[in-house]
């Protein structure tokens, strides 16, 4: 079903089938809402007519689907890089149909215009097999030595080019796991990601944007595998210049190295730089898109580290107009508003109309990072504790230190989870001094101390430091009152939250 869904994703929204009925039915049926192969064959034959039957009608919309796909545009190809793809690879299957079915003049003429688009493309592969095709043709077939000259050199280019990019794709997967599946980097890897620029930084020199954007993607993995934020930010500025301005995919490869300096920015206490970058990279994607829901969000970030709440907030409205139908982001954005909803009960914000918040609400929205246990996660744990606070809910922090004295142990000993595991012991400090301000900043002094010698640690993906911790305790401490709130605080009725 899978399949079907993101075949149709790809139709323009104003598309009509012209199909048969069963057809119609089940592409409607599907446009309409997520539904299982089993749910979908339910609604559409009941209990009637087989499974089998059910089957047909499926693959006959896949075929259907995938006819219309090879003859229109596709609205995946809203750039021009897309277009030349989307015109090239269906033209190359054109051309592959004519040259088998002995249709050699049409297949030739279409194959000379495909290649001129595919070296544009850099679609190494097809580039490769057009003038390999073409070689022949001129060699054995139409005999003309200066095109055999030209096609050979062609086909060879390429074929190196071919194999190059085998080479810088694989080093490039086999760092990608390490990244992602490693928790602690090791010294074994740290070599690994060494081993593998030595590799690929030599063809560099080959002046491929397409090589370029994943020879300069490991190196920027490597420096933020170590938190070493200087040369990340050189690293993607170097990038960058590689890229001629007349690619057809310059946009899509400068701003997916303008992205990926701003945490790095974030982390060197440039937020104010990170801000503009963000700012200046949002106005290279589509409002609505993946990519400008996640700059907007690092946009967010910097205000946050940068203590401009109010933009933080505007920001927040912006995204909030187009609303977000990406899962993942649309959780980040949630984690957020409850950050926003915390600094508009404390006058940090001012806030358009009145903002109210359901704690229990926002906990059962965001079942992703709720299991992320060492990333974002912790962002939920802290913005509870907040608003818990701020609404003087002490009794519901005491019934959940111990969970969160576990969770520390546990799951805050990565070095980008340094910083949170000593804001976490603080706030256990703060329970033990039965949350009185001054028993609550003797007892954590020390801890106060090593968290503001502690350097932040930013990773590429997740903030695990939304909001600076060593500003959020002076507001934590600006709530707190001179006097011992202790355990019998849990018998008594908590103040609502508006």
């Amino acid at each position: 079903m899978l399949v079907l869904y993101e075949l149709i994703n790809m139709l323009p929204l104003s598309f009509e089938p012209t199909f048969s009925k069963r057809l119609n039915d089940l592409f409607f049926l599907l446009k309409k809402e997520k539904l299982t192969e089993a749910e979908a064959a339910a609604r559409l034959i009941g209990d009637n007519l087989s499974r089998k039957y059910f089957n047909k009608i499926k693959n006959d919309l896949r075929k259907a689907l995938v006819n219309y796909i090879m003859v229109y545009p596709s609205t995946w190809a809203d750039t021009k890089q897309k277009q030349l793809c989307d015109h090239c690879y269906k033209n190359f299957t054109i051309y592959k149909t004519l040259l088998l079915s002995g249709q050699r003049t049409a297949a030739i003429e279409i194959a000379s215009s495909i290649l001129t688009k595919a070296i544009s493309a850099e679609l190494f592969e097809v580039a490769y097999t057009i003038a390999s095709d073409l070689e022949y043709h001129y060699s054995a077939i139409n005999i003309k030595t200066s095109a055999v000259r030209k096609y050979t050199q062609l086909a060879n280019q390429f074929l190196q080019l071919v194999d190059q990019e085998r080479i810088v794709r694989y080093q490039h997967n086999r760092i990608k796991q390490i990244h992602l599946s490693s928790k602690s980097i090791t010294a074994a890897d740290i070599t690994s990601f060494e081993e593998a620029i030595e590799v690929v930084s030599p063809l560099i020199q080959l002046n491929s944007p397409k090589l370029n954007r994943l020879i300069y993607d490991i190196i920027v993995m490597r420096y933020y595998a170590t938190y070493h934020y200087a040369p990340i930010v050189h690293y993607c500025d170097e990038a960058i210049a590689t890229f001629p301005s007349s690619h057809p995919n310059f946009t899509a490869l400068k701003f997916n190295f303008l992205q990926r300096k701003i945490p790095a920015l974030i982390a060197l206490g440039s937020t104010s730089e990170a801000k503009i970058i963000a700012k200046q990279a949002g106005q290279m994607v589509s409002k609505g898109t993946f990519n400008w829901h996640l700059i907007l969000i690092q946009r967010v970030e910097a205000c946050f580290h940068n203590s401009e709440f109010q933009e933080a907030y505007e920001l927040y409205k912006a995204h909030a107009k187009y609303g977000c139908r990406f899962s993942i982001l649309t959780e980040y954005w949630l984690i957020i508003r409850a950050y926003l909803y915390f600094f508009i009960q404390i006058g940090r914000i001012t806030p358009y109309s009145e903002e109210r918040f359901n704690l229990g609400k926002f906990l059962n929205e965001i079942p992703f990072y709720s299991r992320d246990k060492s990333g974002v996660n912790i962002n939920i744990l802290i913005v509870q504790i907040l608003v818990q606070i701020q609404r003087e809910q002490f009794g519901r922090i005491i019934d959940r230190i111990d969970a969160l004295r576990a969770y520390a142990h546990q799951h805050t000993r990565s070095p980008e989870t340094a910083r949170a595991y000593l804001f976490i012991q603080m706030i256990i400090k703060m329970e033990a001094a039965s949350f009185h301000r001054a028993a609550t900043e003797r007892k954590t002094k020390k801890l106060l101390d090593k968290l503001q010698n502690t350097p932040l640690r930013i990773g590429q993906n997740i903030a695990v430091e939304m909001v600076p911790f060593d500003f959020l305790w002076q507001e934590i401490l600006a709530l707190l009152a001179n006097k011992f709130r202790g355990i019998k605080l849990n018998k008594h009725p908590t103040r609502r939250g508006r």
